[in-house]
């Protein structure tokens, strides 16, 4: 097992590329995974990652509010994504030329995808003001 306890988003400051002119300014992020290794089963883990009230800002834009959790599996060279619920992202505001909110987006199922067990992207929306 393994965890990461909860912390700042802006620990990870240093991570994004000058470039990129992102400063990170709220949030935090924690995560735990199990995971095991044996001959006959492989490598399989299994665990979760939430970013809880996150902001970016850019020189043009700034995205506020944003929740994101992502519970998955891994076994037989495959993701499962929400295994207890859907991944989940939530953001509560992007302002920019034009002003969004409450955008929402939910995603589960398996990658790669196949036919008998599909990656499915559901709840889509986004007020625009």
């Amino acid at each position: 097992n393994a965890w990461w306890p909860k912390q700042s988003l802006t620990v990870f400051q240093p991570l994004v590329p000058p470039d990129w002119k992102m400063n990170l300014r709220d949030g935090e992020l924690y995560a735990q995974v199990a995971f095991s290794a044996a001959p006959e089963q492989g490598f399989r883990a299994g665990g979760h990652g939430v970013l809880k009230g996150g902001s970016a800002w850019m020189p043009d834009n700034q995205v506020n509010g944003v929740d994101f959790v992502l519970p998955f599996r891994f076994a037989d060279g495959a993701w499962h994504l929400g295994t207890r619920g859907p991944v989940t992202l939530r953001i509560a505001e992007v302002i920019n030329l034009v002003t969004a909110k409450n955008i929402t987006a939910d995603l589960q199922g398996r990658y790669p995808w196949t036919e008998e067990e599909p990656l499915l992207l559901t709840d889509v929306s986004v007020d625009v003001l």
